[in-house]
């Protein structure tokens, strides 16, 4: 799904009251599984579109924005170490922000 489409579905969900969460991929740091300006959408009911790479980080980026939903929280950033902080074999350093 490229960002136009992603930008699309947003608007239906905010013209339908769902509330969601836009988590961009904004930086990394050796190798991740994703490129920067990868985007995921995200419902208290999981991922709805867009991908940030696959397995365990994206399960972590959904974790998060979930989280952000029961609290209301409106933005935040996030930096991660693959393999410290979420248990990935890969080394890098990812930074994401939620909106």
């Amino acid at each position: 799904m490229n960002n136009s489409s992603v930008y699309r579905l947003m608007q239906q969900l905010l013209q339908q009251g769902t509330p969601h969460v836009l988590a961009t991929l904004i930086d990394v740091q050796s190798s991740a599984p994703q490129d920067v300006g990868a985007k995921i959408v995200v419902t208290q009911k999981g991922l709805i579109a867009g991908t940030v790479g696959g397995g365990k980080i994206e399960a972590f980026v959904i974790t998060q924005a979930q989280k952000m939903l029961k609290t209301g929280e409106k933005h935040r950033f996030e930096t991660w170490n693959l393999q410290t902080d979420i248990g990935m074999i890969c080394g890098g350093v990812v930074r994401f922000f939620f909106e």
